[in-house]
């Protein structure tokens, strides 16, 4: 399972080159964060696409095959990024935006300078995995940034709607997960927390035992936000890593074998 953040401005040749990149490492599962939809078409170089759930019904009435390639969605209601699957394991059931926190007020700094935040919205995927028979809910989020100061919540007064609305998110992820596995569906969250140390009730984060590790997942940082969260510790974390500045996140793929 890979996750890796694309700078939603960098230009189309670079996000291909990165995704490229992303793709070169065979994940089972890809959730992309700052990928508009003027982006889709890239998509379709590596498998299918659709958009739902307004194409749900007319999936879910085609007998699965396995067949080479990816096979990528993401909601109609906007959100931050699709998620791909293996086309030749997984069998895409649904997917939808799950709103996390509404429209907010927050209060303007040099480095994030919006006053108003859109709705932050969840990729779920339903699938089926044919490999092991089991139903699996695939989650991509991206949460705010500029929340955390060494390590904790910043305190500093001009940061306090935005921490409100990152501590809200990461609360509405939690129970996303929770409902998933209630569900009797294994749940892997993946996605940029702009947290380091975010953890998520019932599922393990990919650095889980690995937090020491000098190397982070944006620029030069030490700070571990991207993540990849699963069933159990991942018995491996490889960076994927890129030359062009405008994408400044890590990729990050989790391997778990189960």
């Amino acid at each position: 399972m890979l996750t890796q953040n694309v700078w939603g401005k960098a230009p189309p040749e670079i996000a291909a080159a990165a995704l490229a990149r992303v793709l070169d490492h065979d994940p089972d599962v890809v959730a992309l964060q700052e990928w508009p939809a003027a982006r889709d078409r890239l998509l379709t170089h590596s498998g299918a696409f659709v958009r739902m759930p307004g194409l749900r019904r007319a999936v879910r009435r085609r007998p699965w095959s396995p067949v080479a390639g990816m096979v990528w969605s993401r909601p109609v209601l906007r959100s931050d990024g699709p998620v791909g699957l293996r086309a030749d394991r997984y069998e895409l059931l649904g997917c939808r935006a799950v709103t996390l926190t509404g429209w907010r007020r927050v209060r303007p700094t040099p480095t994030h300078t919006d006053a108003v935040m859109r709705p932050n919205r969840a990729t779920l995927v339903v699938a089926r995995d044919h490999a092991r028979g089991e139903d699996v809910a695939v989650i991509g989020y991206h949460l705010w940034a500029g929340v955390q100061v060494r390590g904790r919540y910043s305190e500093r007064p001009e940061d306090r709607a935005r921490v409100a609305g990152h501590r809200a998110q990461a609360a509405a992820l939690g129970r996303l997960v929770a409902e998933q596995l209630d569900r009797g569906r294994v749940v892997y969250a993946l996605g940029d927390s702009n947290f380091d140390g975010l953890t998520l009730p019932g599922v393990e984060s990919a650095w889980s035992g690995r937090e020491r590790e000098p190397r982070g997942t944006i620029q030069a940082s030490r700070r571990k936000i991207d993540d990849v969260f699963g069933p159990g510790p991942a018995e491996e974390v490889v960076l994927v890593t890129h030359p062009e500045e405008a994408v400044d996140h890590q990729g990050v793929l989790a391997v778990r074998r189960r």
